[in-house]
């Protein structure tokens, strides 16, 4: 599946401004000079930026692009398979992107309402451009920690 990075990333500001409103457990929000920095902090992950606001207006940083993608993936799935309990995710991604594609998926243990079903997210990372693969990680949402299989 496919979706713009413009519609994720408004989407994924929409996705923050109602945690913030519902819940703010897992996100920490810190005052940085004329902005505040709304970041995810969660048990053994080192706490990143998912988002800036200076004044009302919000910018989506790159994980928290990546986790809309994912939660907009899982939605579409849900709708088109309405009885499966159980999904993966397989993503491809440069190994340059790996720590934002990382702390996305990260961020989805977060930012989405809890479910009635099972999402492991396999993360593939090419290295170059002949498509070699330059490490492979999976990863339960249910759980912060990947376990990583590198090849």
């Amino acid at each position: 599946m496919l979706f713009s990075e413009r519609t994720s990333k408004n989407r994924s500001i929409e996705s923050i401004k109602k945690k913030l409103k519902d819940n703010t457990e897992g996100l920490l929000i810190t005052e940085n000079g004329s902005h505040t920095e709304i970041k995810l902090s969660v048990p053994d992950v080192i706490p990143f930026v998912l988002a800036r606001k200076n004044g009302d207006v919000f910018t989506a940083k790159c994980p928290a692009i990546i986790f809309q993608h994912y939660k907009d993936i899982l939605f579409k799935l849900k709708q088109r398979f309405t009885e499966a309990r159980d999904f993966v995710i397989i993503d491809w991604s440069d190994f340059s992107d790996h720590n934002k594609v990382v702390q996305g998926r990260t961020a989805l243990t977060v930012m989405q309402k809890p479910q009635n079903h099972n999402l492991t997210i396999a993360n593939i990372f090419f290295g170059d451009d002949e498509g070699h693969i330059a490490k492979m990680e999976y990863s339960a949402v249910s759980s912060i920690k990947a376990d990583p299989m590198v090849v």
